[in-house]
């Protein structure tokens, strides 16, 4: 059905006149001057604000909606520097909320603090294509193309990692994969602390340019984060949220769950206001104990990105 529906909107196009249109046209390059570049030198401190975000307990099937901050302050340019990113749950589809009462027990908060030592960096020109404009329903654009420095830099981190959140097992149809007491219905808040060891690489480029001819100031301000950590979260306390009482000693005693897990993600960033408004955004996917494969996803903005 889809198949033929494509099939129908192209032929009303071509029927219209608009393949020419689409297929066709013209893209004029202006001449540009470059103004500032510092693509060789990382932000010394970035800030990222995400209000749309969320995430899933994969094995609970629980969909939580969240408020993010990550991003990094660096001491020593290229070398040392910290790496943050916090986050805390404002909604859940189980009828949490945050101005709520009770019931803002079941939302998740998650910390995630790390030092980092650069240990390899790549610095180079590259020759980069910028669109200035890009008319709809066309192929035509404004653009220049420019010779701009860019660099990454890769580097091993160590932190501190912590993840507090309510199971709440009397909601769902399936099983937790680790042991609980059948005979009660628990609502069960689960806390872990400890330490991540990962890696990552960061790029970026950073310039601003002129229209040499129109004497107009643009910019192309972006970086991009990939990361692998592995979790070690050794420090666990499970309470009835409900009674309020420990259950750590009943919870283990039903057998033992590895303290270890593992995330891998991508944060990007851009401080470009020429198109867009200093767009931010954030994926991951990892595995922690007690809780399974979690996932987050979110979209914001760059707030400070200073060098």
């Amino acid at each position: 059905m889809s198949r033929i529906f494509k099939l129908l909107v192209l032929k009303i196009i071509y029927s219209l006149g608009f393949v020419p249109l689409v297929t066709m046209g013209q893209s004029n390059i202006i001449r540009a001057d470059i103004l500032e570049d510092k693509g060789y030198e990382h932000p010394k401190f970035n800030l990222n604000f995400l209000p749309i975000a969320g995430g899933q307990n994969m094995i609970l099937r629980k969909t939580r909606f969240d408020l993010r901050l990550f991003g990094h302050l660096e001491m020593v340019t290229n070398k040392l520097g910290i790496n943050f990113n916090l986050s805390h749950s404002t909604f859940t589809d189980d009828g949490a909320f945050i101005f709520g009462s009770e019931d803002n027990y079941n939302l998740s908060k998650e910390l995630d603090v790390s030092g980092y030592f650069v240990f390899h960096r790549k610095a180079e020109e590259r020759q980069i294509h910028i669109t200035i404009e890009q008319k709809p329903f066309s192929n035509e654009e404004t653009y220049t193309e420019i010779m701009a420095k860019w660099s990454a830099v890769s580097a091993l981190k160590l932190g501190y990692v912590a993840l507090n959140e309510d199971l709440n097992f009397r909601r769902i149809d399936v099983s937790p994969f680790f042991k609980l007491n059948p005979q009660r219905l628990y609502d069960l808040n689960i806390s872990l602390s400890g330490f991540s060891f990962g890696v990552f690489r960061r790029e970026y480029q950073h310039f601003v340019f002129e229209d040499i001819d129109k004497k107009k100031k643009y910019s192309s301000i972006k970086g991009k984060e990939y990361y692998a950590d592995l979790l070690i979260l050794p420090f666990q306390q499970f309470d009835d949220r409900v009674l309020e009482t420990n259950l750590s000693d009943s919870v283990k005693s039903l057998g033992s769950v590895s303290p270890i897990g593992g995330k891998v993600g991508i944060k990007v960033f851009s401080a470009d206001k020429r198109r867009y408004p200093r767009l931010s955004a954030f994926a991951e996917i990892g595995y922690w104990p007690y809780h399974g494969i979690r996932t987050h996803l979110g979209i914001g903005f760059c707030i400070i990105n200073r060098h």
